[in-house]
């Protein structure tokens, strides 16, 4: 309450003044989304709640608004923060709710060599040129629909500063093949790609493969 006195008047009756204090809508829902690979399609990100969502982006220590639910850009490696907030009718925003998008890195691209046939060989074998420890090699022969067992690369047992040769073997002749490296975090290279790739497509195309 308040009242007021003027130069040779008494105090005058008292002003009511009400004061509301409305409570604070509560977090929304949230979850991190899987990683993503550097370049993969990523989807805009979610929440659940009953209020109004704001959402929000930390730039040189200050949030900044957006405009909606964000996609997050794969573009890069590494992790970024987004934050949301809910106002419910006749409540306050809510504390903020973080979620961490992640992106990894991919493999570098394999490169391969066909170590046979011979003019009278039916398979043929392939070594991977470049193959880097940790990362997993996959090979399949799309054009006839076989596939391989995957190699994991390995340090070589003879010298651990190296990797361990990674070789196919057992391919059908003629008929081309996939390579593919992935990394522990389920990231892809693009296929290093021989021949033909098309299923019953026939004949070799040897135009991609190394001579080295």
């Amino acid at each position: 309450f308040v009242t007021q006195t003027k130069e040779g008047e008494c105090e005058s009756d008292k002003a009511e003044i009400v004061v509301t204090v409305n409570s604070n809508s509560a977090k929304p829902e949230v979850e991190d989304p899987a990683p993503y690979c550097i370049g993969a399609e990523a989807t805009a990100l979610t929440a659940k709640g009953e209020g109004v969502m704001t959402w929000y982006k930390l730039e040189d220590g200050k949030y900044v608004a957006l405009e909606g639910a964000p996609t997050p850009s794969t573009a890069e490696a590494g992790t970024t923060s987004y934050f949301v907030t809910q106002t419910k009718e006749g409540e306050c925003e809510s504390d903020k709710a973080e979620i961490v998008v992640t992106v990894n890195s991919r493999p570098g691209a394999p490169s391969s060599k066909v170590l046979t046939p011979l003019c009278t060989d039916e398979t043929m074998t392939v070594e991977v040129l470049n193959p880097v420890k940790d990362v997993t090699y996959t090979i399949s022969q799309p054009s006839i629909g076989k596939t391989f067992d995957p190699i994991k690369a390995v340090a070589d047992p003879n010298d651990a500063s190296k990797v361990k040769p990674v070789i196919f073997t057992g391919l059908t002749f003629g008929k081309g093949y996939k390579l593919i490296a992935t990394n522990a975090n389920g990231c892809s290279t693009e296929p290093d790609a021989c021949g033909p790739q098309e299923l019953a497509q026939e004949g070799l195309k040897l135009n991609k493969q190394s001579t080295s």
